[in-house]
């Protein structure tokens, strides 16, 4: 009788972990899933196409800011669908100012940046 008791009260605890298990994932894909609402881009120049390595692009609305890698590739994450105003800052080139509606998928642009002459 105390085996089954020992048996009953493991199943009953072992359960009782598997629903908050499910409950906390349930939670932690609904935030992660606002979490990866991103702007993914690239800058590159206008006349060669080259791509514009470190490249500062802040997000006006939110005033926080991402660089462009080596690539002239970027990521700003951590958004909410909605529309952001992006400045786009890169040593000898003209600074570009562009609106980017964000959907619930994120958004992707492609900036040429025009060079200073």
């Amino acid at each position: 009788m105390f085996k089954k008791g020992i048996l009953v009260a493991g199943v009953l605890i072992l359960s009782a972990g598997m629903a908050f298990a499910t409950i906390n994932a349930a939670n932690f894909n609904d935030s992660k899933a606002e979490a990866d609402i991103m702007i993914t881009g690239t800058i590159t120049d206008e006349e060669t196409d080259a791509p514009v390595p470190f490249a500062k692009i802040k997000v006006n609305d939110l005033g926080t800011a991402t660089v462009t890698n080596e690539n002239g590739r970027f990521n700003y994450s951590g958004l909410e669908p909605g529309s952001y105003t992006l400045k786009i800052d890169a040593d000898g080139y003209e600074t570009y100012e562009t609106q980017v509606e964000v959907s619930e998928e994120g958004a992707i642009v492609h900036i040429e940046m025009n060079p200073i002459e």
